[in-house]
């Protein structure tokens, strides 16, 4: 295994879905298309609905900036650069299959 340095400024922003933002993949594992793991960077630029990843326990950090304001099952959450992160886990659907568990759906 080698260690490759990735630059946040060298990495394409994908724009999201919503348009409330930007993400820049930083690692994924094991491919793009089909990740169980994957580091990412984000710039929120307006309010709206955090993307489910269903069966994916997230960790959200503010790097830098004002800090946000999640809602969470009705339970707000502010967050700012200094605090720790915080840790978010969506279950799946009863019925959702493994293949596709990781499927981003809007909350």
């Amino acid at each position: 295994m080698s260690w490759q340095i990735v630059r946040l400024a060298d990495v394409q922003a994908t724009p999201w879905r919503n348009g409330g933002g930007v993400t820049r993949e930083l690692a994924v594992w094991p491919s793009v298309d089909d990740w169980v793991w994957r580091m990412s960077v984000a710039e929120v630029d307006k309010s709206g609905p955090f993307s489910r990843f269903d069966g994916i326990e997230r960790w959200f950090a503010v790097l830098a900036g004002a800090g946000v304001q999640l809602n969470v099952a009705g339970q707000d959450q502010r967050l700012t650069a200094g605090d720790p992160r915080f840790t978010l886990m969506v279950r799946p659907p009863p019925i959702a299959s493994c293949w596709r568990a990781r499927r981003k759906i809007s909350i």
